[in-house]
């Protein structure tokens, strides 16, 4: 009789082990994995959030050869020619997922900051270091990882700026690559605040852009390629400017780490918002900001954000020889909805919410 119950008691412990071992195994995975999770930002859905438009331009360009690395970062090791290849990132939408290892103090540290972990984050430099270019969208994804390891910081916070489309809304944010913010003239954007690319500014011999070396006759916009929107129909020619404008939906803010070792070169910015920008610190929807942050002023405001920032490997940051990391404060930028707004507006991509 007593063995029974002994037998009774060590088949109820392993029942019960087992169960809460199960349990807590639901319970760390269910923190990364969400079931009824919709995918967005994919290379091959065709929703408004999707970027299937953009995939499929790059895709029908002569000699332009795309792959998905969307598993992990760790596979632009195998990439035989860094230097001729671009590793888009579109919106960081993991947390990462690791398993116990010595930190940089030589603890045991149980998991990574939010986003790539430290070997991923090694891997993505290493790219960069191959003369790789890196373009990193993201704005309240999980991009942190990478961009605090280079003095990057996402702030996450909502960035709204009088530099907008008034035809569309408040949400839909203009950047000016250049040294100074472009302003505006009334409702629109004022050509007389048009600046060039710090990088691809023509009057650089020494940054010409590949488009600015295009002598040939373009007939149709197709051949153009990427250099589309320098297609002139009139004159059937590539009329390079250097002039850059993205077009941002909800955007935040980035912020330079002083003094952040690392790896690559400084951080340099060089698209800030206007001088009439306000972030959302405590997210409800309205600015506060004063003289100083307080519980009544928590916001920031009447400052120059960040919203672009470029990374390289060198000081020099030579266009063509070495390779770079790009941080853009938004990561629906090559959204279908954005980057093909014309078939949005088409319903091409279906109903949206936004």
């Amino acid at each position: 009789m007593a063995a029974a119950n002994r037998r009774v008691r060590r088949t109820a412990l392993l029942v019960g082990f087992y169960g809460v071992l199960l349990i807590l195994l639901l319970t760390v995975v269910s923190s990364y994995v969400e079931l009824d999770n919709k995918s967005q930002l994919s290379a091959y859905d065709n929703s408004w959030n999707d970027i299937s438009a953009f995939h499929d331009d790059v895709e029908a360009l002569d000699g332009v050869v795309t792959n998905s690395v969307v598993s992990s970062p760790l596979l632009l090791a195998e990439i035989e020619d860094p230097s001729h290849t671009l590793f888009v990132i579109s919106g960081v939408e993991r947390d990462t997922l690791s398993f116990p290892h010595f930190d940089d103090d030589g603890f045991i540290s149980f998991s990574d900051a939010d986003g790539y972990s430290d070997a991923e984050v090694e891997a993505i430099i290493a790219f960069v270091r191959a003369n790789g270019t890196v373009i990193v969208l993201d704005d309240f994804g999980f991009a942190g990882s990478l961009g605090s390891s280079l003095g990057v910081k996402y702030t996450g916070y909502p960035l709204y700026d009088t530099v907008y489309v008034h035809s569309l809304d408040y949400n839909y944010v203009w950047a000016c690559i250049q040294a100074n913010p472009c302003g505006m003239d009334n409702a629109t954007l004022d050509p007389e605040s048009f600046g060039t690319h710090p990088t691809w500014a023509l009057e650089n011999a020494k940054s010409t852009h590949p488009c600015a070396e295009w002598s040939a006759p373009v007939f149709t916009y197709a051949d153009a390629g990427l250099c589309a929107h320098h297609w002139n129909p009139d004159t059937s020619r590539i009329e390079y400017n250097g002039t850059y404008r993205l077009l941002m939906n909800g955007p935040t803010a980035l912020e330079i780490e002083i003094g952040k070792r690392s790896t690559l070169a400084t951080p340099k910015v060089q698209s800030n918002s206007s001088r009439e920008a306000a972030i959302d610190v405590n997210g409800d929807g309205e600015i506060w900001a004063g003289n100083e942050q307080t519980e009544e002023t928590p916001d920031l405001a009447n400052q120059n954000f960040p919203l672009y920032v470029e990374v390289c490997e060198t000081t020099k940051c030579e266009a063509g020889k070495e390779g770079r990391i790009i941080f853009v404060a938004d990561g629906s930028l090559l959204s279908n909805a954005l980057y093909d707004y014309s078939g949005f507006n088409r319903g091409e991509y279906g109903d949206s919410s936004k």
